[in-house]
């Protein structure tokens, strides 16, 4: 799958958009700076999925969500978004968030994490649904506390069933004072580009 320059130049400037909305929303809900550190974005093909993103096989906090388009008021799904970090990043934000510390993951934490998820999905998807004239909307939040790859085999499977590869946007956050980052990334089918690239050439962006 290969975009032109300036599709790709589009989609970029759209999701680092994203990025920055969801930064300022993660900001309101850690009352804390939120900074964006590292952008990235590429086409990969879905079994390369999980060497695309860091650290495959530790433990790690996952919050995913199903990425829909209204066509005809009927959601269809295009895609997948997901809040990674590790055990002891995700417990020092909801430590940060509820002024209390604990060392594990109880439900509240786990709650709190998803509602994080939906939050910045939520936030990121309004970004790109004004700048491309869409209507992307988000699916309930589930959470996993898995090694990554147990994690994406079951969303891998169903892209597989989609696509043969995937637009990739991948973004981390940092709080300021605290040694703690999250992996915000974006999924696309790459059948979805066929469609978007017209809104790509019109001036939204």
């Amino acid at each position: 799958m290969k975009l032109t320059k300036r599709e790709s130049d589009a989609l970029k400037r759209t999701l680092s958009g994203s990025a920055k909305q969801a930064a300022r929303a993660l900001s309101e809900l850690a009352k804390k700076k939120i900074a964006v550190t590292k952008t990235s974005f590429r086409w990969c093909r879905i079994e390369d999925m999980p060497e695309d993103i860091d650290s495959p096989e530790i433990v790690m906090a996952t919050v995913y969500l199903g990425i829909n388009i209204l066509i005809r008021k009927k959601p269809v799904r295009i895609g997948s978004f997901l809040l990674i970090s590790t055990i002891a990043d995700a417990l020092t934000f909801t430590n940060i968030v509820l002024h209390e510390k604990r060392n594990d993951l109880d439900d509240l934490r786990k709650d709190l994490l998803k509602e994080t998820g939906n939050i910045l999905s939520g936030s990121s998807l309004d970004f790109i649904s004004r700048a491309f004239g869409l209507r992307l909307i988000e699916s309930i939040p589930d959470i996993s506390i898995d090694r990554l790859s147990s994690t994406l085999d079951t969303l891998l499977a169903q892209l597989a069933a989609r696509a043969e590869g995937v637009f990739v946007f991948k973004t981390d956050f940092s709080i300021e004072n605290e040694k703690m980052r999250f992996h915000m990334i974006v999924l696309f089918d790459d059948s979805f580009y066929s469609s978007l690239r017209e809104k790509v050439r019109t001036p939204y962006v």
